[in-house]
């Protein structure tokens, strides 16, 4: 960035530890685990998939949808493959799978925190809302749940309420 970021700023965005994931959506002509009897929620412990869950049940189709995460570069392909590898019953509904790599996002520097080496938390973690200017920044790395769409969401809503009020 030109001209630098501040010192503390700079900090912030180079050390603070996090992860990036891929999100898989497998979208499917059924929700084929309501005829199996399985539960859906599953953790695979895989790199090309964690996990999966039901989303959107409460819209009413016959259409299902699953949610994942995976390691960065992970393909539709391998997500796919793996889930088949360990789903116990029928899964031949699943007609498409959607992988977007966060990691390649250039909008996107950090998903979820991790584990901060110990006196970092308190060196990167004032310098993590602070605006730079006209810039600000928001995402589940700058909130102090610090996971998932709740933590986004409620950064974003800061954002919003300091550019209302400046």
């Amino acid at each position: 960035m030109r001209p630098a970021w501040p010192e503390d700023k700079a900090y912030a965005v180079e050390n603070m530890p996090y992860y990036s994931v891929v999100r898989v959506v497998f979208q499917s002509r059924t929700k084929f685990w309501q005829a199996d009897k399985i539960s859906p929620n599953m953790e695979f412990g895989e790199p090309r998939l964690n996990d999966a869950w039901p989303m959107s049940e409460d819209v009413a189709t016959e259409r299902g949808i699953l949610e994942s995460t995976a390691a960065a570069l992970t393909t539709p392909e391998e997500a796919t493959s793996t889930y088949r590898k360990y789903y116990p019953g029928r899964s031949e509904d699943i007609e498409q799978t959607l992988c977007h790599d966060w990691s390649k996002d250039p909008w996107a520097m950090a998903c979820e925190t991790v584990n901060y080496q110990p006196g970092d938390l308190t060196r990167i973690w004032p310098a993590v809302r602070q605006p730079v200017g006209r810039i600000y920044f928001a995402g589940a790395y700058a909130d102090n749940l610090n996971w998932g769409q709740e933590a986004a969401t409620r950064s974003a809503n800061y954002v919003a309420q300091a550019i209302e009020q400046a």
